[in-house]
């Protein structure tokens, strides 16, 4: 199997296990449900444009990690 990308992203590498992610069009995102600033679950997406340095969301929903 090959890597259609293979880059490194804003995202920390201790912070990087903590993540659930997905893509939306070209643009990263990552869940993050433990361990958050928050108290919420929270939505982290990084920008494809930016080859993945950039984030144009940092935004706590109103749900908690049950």
């Amino acid at each position: 199997q090959n890597f259609g990308l293979h880059i490194a992203t804003a995202i920390g590498i201790n912070d990087g296990p903590k993540y659930e992610f997905g893509m939306t069009g070209s643009d990263l995102v990552g869940i993050l449900r433990l361990g958050t600033g928050s108290g919420k679950i929270e939505i982290h997406t990084l920008t494809g444009s930016s080859g993945y340095q950039t984030f144009s969301v940092h935004a706590a929903t109103d749900m908690t990690h049950q």
